[in-house]
């Protein structure tokens, strides 16, 4: 007869021991987690993505009936004890070239101008910092999941063509709920879902071609939809890990401005508090985040401009302000991109009337949960006057969308506009550009007077002296400034 010593029994025994007071979830974690390199991802100092890929800008083009595709770039490095994250970005279609250059140094986020070579803070977290790039690698994915198992839940197995695969929902920090769609028998992520912000709407991300980088795996290519529509495609993507160069990166990679460095605050507006007040007789301002309101008190009904998700809370909010419980007549939609027309159904289910122009109909029914018949809509057709003409509603020409239009309140000399002119920095006029000069045109040409300046995307409002600034400096239209030290611009030739 075999004899073991006692000893090694008593060493098998406690790791049978460690084996099953693992869950099942935890087993399967282990093995996912061993797929993509073991201890080399778990003990990985950096990651680096560098990533080119198109953008398709379904909801966002220049007209509805069509898609535009976007050039993109992008270099995001992480130091995972710290969570420092670098984020360099660019975008470019056509004529149109921009960049962007985010960090977070595990504390607080930093918005850089190479142009001035400083830095402003505000409203910048790990979770936003770099336009979800990090969470299209699968990798970075599995490296979360691995730390975030006690916020994980096992959604069991299905069949497809992959194969069998296994589903675990889990949420890390301040990202989104994300689920993994992993297969079963190797232990490799195929796809990530997540939340749109539009109801029973997701984006699903796709991971294939995998390959390894110093033994850690990882998807050379990405497809991502948003709605099972095509939201973009890497061209090419390579991860480095535990890169040298990281060691050169700075937080923040400039000085930070003064205005901010010696008050301790940020120059950014405050967005993150909803507000619903009062800024000239009878008009209101609600909103918070990205989406912002105007209601005009009627009397005994109210007007309300901007579109965004939500719209039932803003205007809930001037009810309460105002003490008042009369109706929304009606709510005006200015152009056709998705996120302006988030509160379309709201709109319809408050009893609204839907001021629009007729090319912008298709897409608010497309937008909308329930049919809309077509005396809902109260249509732009040159200049259109509400409220015993206290409300000018009329269209300019717009690089934006083909269709856009604009809202000249009388009281306050206001103008309401969607993605045209607004500033989310507290103090400071923003630099002009072309539209803004077609845009004072068209307010020549309806006969408006105009001193303030409201606008969708800030709760600043802007004034005459801002706009006339703006239109006196305008920034330039192709000025493709991109740092030298930046890896990702030699792909482009200036």
């Amino acid at each position: 007869m075999l004899k073991i010593p006692v000893n090694l029994c008593l060493l098998l025994f406690c790791f049978n021991c460690a084996a099953a007071d693992k869950s099942e979830l935890d087993l399967f974690i282990d093995k996912v987690v061993a797929q993509y390199g073991g201890d080399k991802l778990h003990n990985a100092q950096s990651l680096e993505l560098v990533e080119h890929y198109n953008g398709f800008r379904m909801g966002q083009s220049y007209s509805f009936d069509r898609i535009d595709k976007v050039n993109y770039s992008a270099q995001t490095t992480i130091l995972l004890p710290t969570q420092q994250v670098d984020f360099r970005w660019i975008r470019s279609a056509g004529a149109d070239f921009s960049i962007q250059h985010q960090q977070f140094d595990g504390e607080l986020g930093y918005q850089v101008d190479h142009k001035k070579q400083q830095v402003s803070q505000g409203g910048i977290s790990l979770g936003n910092v770099d336009r979800n790039h990090l969470i299209n690698l699968d990798a970075y994915l599995v490296w979360l999941l691995d730390r975030n198992r006690s916020n994980a839940t096992d959604e069991g197995e299905l069949r497809s063509p992959d194969g069998q695969l296994h589903k675990i929902t889990f949420k890390a920090g301040n990202y989104p709920e994300m689920t993994l769609f992993i297969q079963s028998k190797s232990g490799t992520v195929l796809k990530m879902q997540r939340k749109h912000w539009l109801p029973n709407t997701y984006f699903v991300h796709e991971f294939s071609q995998h390959k390894r980088d110093k033994g850690v795996l990882y998807a050379a290519s990405s497809y991502i939809t948003r709605g099972g529509q095509p939201f973009s495609a890497s061209s090419s993507r390579r991860l480095t890990i535990n890169n040298q160069q990281t060691k050169n990166l700075t937080f923040p990679a400039f000085a930070i401005l003064p205005s901010t460095k010696e008050s301790g605050t940020s120059n950014a507006v405050d967005s993150a508090t909803f507000i619903s007040r009062k800024v000239a007789d009878n008009l209101y301002q609600a909103g918070s985040g990205w989406g912002y309101s105007l209601f005009y008190d009627a009397g005994d009904y109210f007007v309300g401009i901007g579109g965004y998700k939500d719209l039932t809370k803003r205007f809930n909010a001037i009810q309460t302000l105002t003490k008042k419980s009369n109706p929304l007549k009606y709510q005006i939609f200015t152009h056709h991109h998705a996120d302006h027309l988030g509160g379309v159904n709201e709109a319809v289910t408050l009893g609204a009337q839907l001021v629009t122009a007729q090319e912008l109909i298709p897409a608010i029914r497309d937008a909308a949960a329930t049919p809309i018949a077509d005396n809902q809509f109260v249509l732009v057709d040159g200049v259109l006057h509400l409220a015993d003409n206290k409300i000018s509603v009329f269209p300019f020409n717009s690089d934006h969308a083909k269709m856009h239009l604009v809202a000249h309140f009388t009281p306050g000399n206001t103008l309401f506009s969607e993605d045209v002119y607004y500033s989310r920095q507290q103090q400071g006029s923003p630099q002009g550009y072309a539209d803004l000069v077609r845009l004072n045109s068209a307010m020549q040409n309806a006969g408006v007077r105009v001193q303030h300046y409201a606008a969708a995307h800030s709760p600043r409002v802007l004034d005459q002296q801002d706009f006339e600034y703006s239109l006196a400096n305008m920034a330039p239209e192709s000025d493709k400034h991109c740092p030298e030290t930046w890896s990702i611009c030699q792909s482009y030739s200036f």
